[in-house]
């Protein structure tokens, strides 16, 4: 099955769905402050695992540059 036929598969399948919430959303309007609260309670998540997890990387970048400079930085204009 191609990934056009999935597709159109999915659209078909999910018909009643998306036709209920374009209902919703016309009635009620997009419930963004629900979203925008929770994207920003995963961002500061992220924000705090992400360095933690890749502190290894950033040490190992950190002493590149130190002994070698920043990458391309002859062609920097500041």
């Amino acid at each position: 099955m191609s990934q056009s036929d999935k597709a159109k598969k999915w659209v078909e399948d999910n018909r009643n769905a998306t036709e209920c919430w374009n209902k919703y959303v016309e009635k009620h309007g997009l419930p963004l402050a629900q979203f925008n609260d929770l994207g920003r309670e995963l961002d500061r998540a992220a924000g705090k695992q992400w360095p933690e997890e890749h502190s290894e990387s950033i040490e190992s970048s950190n002493d590149y540059v130190e002994q070698h400079g920043l990458p391309l930085e002859k062609y920097r204009k500041f």
